[in-house]
């Protein structure tokens, strides 16, 4: 009897084992989904030469209409009006942009770059900042120095300066008096400015700000602690009355300033009139894990209110290396390769210019394809706009916006993925599983043999 339950016992783990591999199984075969049987892109020849067998029944092929400047370049040669074609496709490990622009008859290199952008699992944003800190979590980005044949740096060797406006209401904290004012209002864009009204603290009525926050926090500057060389507080106030004191208070650190140090304080406007103060933020004065800490206080022997018209934070800082119409050319993707030459392709005879894209799929593994992707593509060199020194592809036709989300145009574009990778949250069940049937299993076990 006993051996007749022992072979139970074996044969509902063998039952319970497969159907653990039949998770796995239905796991690899979803991280599978969405197969384009279309694809043939296994041919592709990475050289910037468009070959006919190379982008045989490619995912997307869309030919898009440049009105382009029709002036001679330094050669005299002239870029023409007319239909240029895109291709995108895949393989098992990459994806592929080629970009077919027949009207870009220009073989000179100087200057040139092309660049492609993405907006996965429909982000919203419509700046910079939004845009910025959605990489990697939402929005990826490519821009190629053509004539370097490198990725294009995103700082320049000048010196020049970034100004940004408070983004949150966790920069600030009210220590001192009532507030129903937001960040907002520190620029004004309301009509209405921040106001703040004192306080009566023995005997005397104060007001004082607190402002804790990072580089990041406010600024797009990607490896910040290289470039930037110093921080100034731009404020333009007021108060109802006069005042006996006002005065921006730097922290040493985490430490509350000695407000008796002239080295750690400010005067600041105390009158009626709006007037603007500058006020230089040592960087040595942040705390050790970089944050920028500093206060706005004042007093007087009567109640009062203080107005914050404009309030500004100035990096000085190296000048972003501005390509075309976009203000932060950063670059995401890494595992990538860009290819180009100047001929004939398959569907222009006429030589012109060729780019080949290649884009390693682990750059995308941790997005939601079925969501859809958005995409901007566009260059310099010398084909551009009229009046401008780019061209692009997206919603909005003529001028390049990747920090707006509406102007990215949506691709319907199925992925093969060759990952058999389970996704997380299974790992966790499957561990469950393991280890339910391993204890009924031993305690059945051990049961059966006392």
């Amino acid at each position: 009897m006993i051996k007749k339950k022992q072979k139970t016992l074996l044969f509902l783990s063998f039952i319970s084992l497969l159907l653990l591999f039949s998770i796995i199984i239905q796991n690899t075969q979803y991280s599978r989904a969405n197969v384009n049987p279309s694809a043939n892109l296994n041919n592709i020849v990475l050289d910037g030469v468009i070959e006919a067998d190379e982008w045989v029944n490619p995912d997307i092929n869309k030919s898009f209409y440049l009105d382009v400047d029709n002036n001679p370049d330094g050669e005299g040669d002239i870029n023409v009006d007319g239909n240029n074609t895109i291709y995108i496709g895949q393989d098992n490990q990459n994806v592929y942009i080629a970009l077919d622009l027949w009207g870009d008859r220009s073989n000179t290199s100087i200057g040139e770059w092309v660049g492609v952008w993405f907006n996965f699992n429909n982000r919203t944003f419509d700046t910079y900042y939004d845009w910025y800190n959605y990489l990697g979590k939402g929005t990826e980005s490519l821009v190629y120095n053509v004539e370097d044949d490198d990725i294009w740096e995103f700082y320049r060797s000048t010196i020049g300066t970034e100004t940004e406006a408070p983004k949150s209401d966790d920069i600030y904290t009210i220590i001192n008096g009532y507030s129903e004012s937001n960040y907002g209002q520190f620029y004004s864009l309301s009509g209405a400015d921040f106001n703040i009204t004192s306080e009566s603290i023995d005997s005397t009525y104060k007001y004082r700000i607190d402002f804790s926050f990072k580089i990041p926090d406010l600024f797009v500057l990607p490896n910040w602690e290289d470039v930037v060389t110093g921080l100034s507080i731009r404020m333009q106030s007021y108060s109802n009355i006069t005042i006996d004191n006002n005065m921006v208070a730097i922290w040493n650190g985490n430490n509350f300033p000695n407000l008796a140090n002239s080295n750690q304080i400010q005067e600041i406007n105390t009158g009626t009139t709006s007037t603007w103060n500058y006020i230089d933020y040592g960087l040595g004065n942040m705390t050790t894990d970089n944050e920028i800490q500093f206060s706005i206080l004042g007093n007087n022997s009567a109640n009062f209110k203080y107005f914050i018209h404009r309030l500004r934070f100035e990096a000085t800082v190296n000048d972003t290396n501005n390509a075309g119409g976009i203000r932060y050319p950063y670059t995401s993707l890494i595992n990538q390769n860009v290819k180009w030459s100047f001929g004939a392709s398959p569907e222009n005879a006429t030589a012109h210019r060729m780019f080949e894209i290649r884009i390693d799929k682990s750059e995308f593994n941790h997005y939601d394809l079925s969501k859809g992707i958005g995409m901007i593509i566009g260059g310099y060199g010398t084909l551009s706009f009229p009046g401008n020194n780019y061209w692009v592809l997206s919603e909005n036709q003529n001028f390049f916006t990747i920090e707006d989300s509406e102007t990215y145009i949506f691709i319907d574009l199925a992925w093969i993925i060759d990952s058999a990778e389970i996704p997380g949250y299974d790992i966790y069940l499957i561990i469950s599983i393991l280890g339910v049937i391993s204890t009924v299993f031993y305690w059945k076990y051990k049961k059966l043999n006392n």
